[in-house]
Formats: C-alpha cells, structure tokens, sequence
C-alpha cells in the first residue's frame, strides 16, 4: 500500500494543473483534459537551483493510490484512515483543507475480502472526477458519493454492490468518466458491464449489456464522427455507445489472469494501442466505420512488449 502525501513545489501549477497556472487551470480527471497524460503547458526551466525548487508546502493524507485532480485553487483527492474513506478538498495554494467527506467503509462491508487487499494495500484505487461542479469519487468496495466541489456537500451516494447486486466483483478501482449530463462508471472487476449515472440525482441512465470488466479506466476516443466509449475487459477491448451503452464492438485481448490494467492508447488515426502483462503483450488495433458499422481490426500484436501498471505514452 502507499501512503498519500502532497508536496507542492513552484512547478505545480505545470505538472498538476495543465494548460495553464492561473485561476482557471484545471485537470479535472485521470490522465488530465484529454485522458491521455498529456500536459499542453509552457516548457520546464532547463535548470533548476541546487537546492531543487522552492517548497511551497507539503502535508501527509493518508493510504491509498488516488491521483489529484484540480479545478482552479482547489485540489481533490481521497485515501483511507482506518475503517473510513476519505475525499478531499484542499487549497493548492496553502494544502489547507477545504473540505473533507468522510463515510464509513470498513474491508469486511458486503462481506468480501479480495486479494488485492492482500498484496496491493486496502486502497482507494481510483481517482476522482471534477465535472461541472461536482466531485465524483468511488471508494474500494463500491461506495459511490457525489459531492459539491465548492463546499463538499453530498449530492448523492450509491452502494453499487447492493444497487446492481454484484455477487462477485474485485475491488473496484476504475476511476469515473464524464459524458453529457452522466457520469460512467464500470462495475468494479465484476461481469455486469459498465453503468452511468445521471449527474445531478445519480439515477441509472443506462447499464450495458453484462462483459467482465478489468479494473482500468474508460475512455471517449471519436471514430469518423461518432463518438465511442472504449472499456478494457478482463480478456477483451470492447467499444460501446457512450450516449446509451449499446455494445458497437468487442476485439480480444487475452491473458493468464484476466488483469488487463493499463490503459489504452488512442491516436488521431484511428489506432488503438493495447498491452497487458501475464502474457497477453501488445496489439494495434484500428477502429472505423464500414457501411455505418462500427468496426475493430488487428493491425498487428506482439509478445515482446507487455505493461502491467504503467502506462504507455505515444
């Protein structure tokens, strides 16, 4: 497990904020504006002072592996302290707290103990997500809480493995994603598919058909116009429409232990890159449209390359 600690530093606003430092600097979701770790920002200095950048403040949190996320002056991230989640906000300026939702989240709650809590550490996993004033976070066993950026204030909150009556799933790690007025979500390492969520009263706007979901994160990528949700599952990639959860296609991805984890890798040509450890290596596949059909074909694979936690940058 690790222990979740910020330090700020003069560069902050380059490498946690994006596009630019000011008041309307944002990085509202895993893997910043466009999920693909790419930061549009002025160039780094050449040269640093011996003594490093100036620190401007550092605090400790707590455990887990959440990223932060920012919107403006203000940081969002969550970790565990003892049986208890927590999500923050906090001021990127000083590290003060300027809110803090704290819920009751103990490892034995709907009575599963995973192996991940073993060997990784009890989380959270996921990050959260700024979208449209609001705060998105899911926690390790399927607590999933809407706050209010500005304040923190509860929106809404689900129990997913009650509300979709998840029998068997891994913890969940996938971190949320916005589209229109929804917030998508995968059904943590389950076989029921990927839900999404109206953003303001967190009613179920559509399931999609069941598929065993890996833990990694979803993502929009625009086919020949059409825009498209592309989900990692445990021994597949599979493309659904964003706006209503059909199934548009399914290519395979296979490996020994159904732990596809990193994410995909997706270029203006229409190529998507995809690899994975326990022998599942890498692929290129391309995505169009034929006669109005989506459409996945395999450029080409190998074994030689294969990414476990990391993620591929183009």
């Amino acid at each position: 497990a690790r222990v979740v600690g910020l330090l700020a530093v003069i560069a902050a606003p380059v490498m946690l904020l994006g596009q630019d430092s000011g008041p309307s600097a944002s990085w509202h979701q895993l893997g910043g504006p466009a999920r693909n770790f790419h930061v549009e920002s002025a160039p780094l200095a050449d040269v640093w002072p011996a003594s490093g950048p100036t620190q401007l403040w550092s605090r400790t949190l707590g455990e887990g592996y959440s990223s932060v996320v920012a919107d403006g002056e203000t940081l969002v991230t969550m970790y565990r302290d003892g049986d208890d989640e927590i999500i923050i906000g906090l001021d990127a300026d000083t590290g003060a707290t300027r809110w803090r939702h704290a819920y009751d989240a103990p490892l034995a709650h709907n009575g599963y103990v995973d192996i991940w809590l073993n060997a990784s550490g009890p989380g959270p996993y996921s990050t959260p997500l700024i979208s449209d004033g609001g705060v998105f976070a899911v926690g390790v066993d399927g607590a999933f809480h809407a706050l209010e950026l500005d304040t923190g204030a509860l929106r809404w909150a689900h129990d997913l493995v009650d509300l979709f009556s998840l029998n068997e799933y891994n913890a969940f790690a996938s971190s949320p994603l916005a589209f229109g007025a929804t917030i998508i979500l995968p059904l943590g390492g389950s076989g029921h598919g990927v839900a999404a969520f109206d953003r303001e009263t967190g009613a179920v706007v559509w399931q999609s058909e069941p598929f065993a979901v890996a833990p990694w994160s979803p993502q929009i990528v625009h086919v020949d116009g059409q825009d498209q949700l592309v989900v990692v599952g445990q021994q597949e990639l599979v493309g659904l429409g964003p706006e209503d959860g059909r199934l548009l296609w399914r290519h395979p991805h296979e490996n020994e232990l159904g732990l596809n984890l990193s994410m995909p890798v997706w270029g203006e040509d229409r190529r998507l890159f995809m690899s994975s450890a326990y022998d599942g290596g890498s692929r290129m596949i391309r995505l169009s449209q034929i006669d109005g059909r989506a459409t996945a074909s395999e450029m080409w694979s190998t074994n030689r390359m294969r990414m476990h936690f990391t993620n591929a940058l183009r």
